[in-house]
């Protein structure tokens, strides 16, 4: 290889953690996620979540920390909210009195 030529990094791997990223989804999967629920979560794009935090889709970069804190905050209180309404819920709750 040329010096300096450009060699992609290891795109089968987590930039962080260095896990595979097979590993990563199987583990995102297993706690319930969905294929689209990923999707959403990589360009924070969810329309439910985005409404919640008052954001358009415009100049919210997806690669701000800040952002990342705020949606993934948006995200868990509309699943508290889905889940406090849900029957099953409720149906748990009443069986553990």
């Amino acid at each position: 290889l040329d010096e300096g030529a450009w060699e992609p990094f290891n795109v089968g791997a987590c930039q962080v953690t260095g896990a595979p990223l097979d590993d990563v989804f199987a583990e995102l999967y297993a706690l319930g996620l969905t294929a689209s629920d990923i999707g959403s979560l990589e360009r924070l794009g969810d329309a439910a979540v985005r409404r919640r935090l008052g954001t358009s889709t415009k100049k919210f970069a997806h690669h701000d920390r800040r952002n990342v804190v705020a949606y993934l905050h948006a995200w868990a209180d509309l699943l508290e909210d889905q889940l406090e309404t849900s029957p099953a819920w409720h149906q748990y709750l009443d069986a553990a009195e």
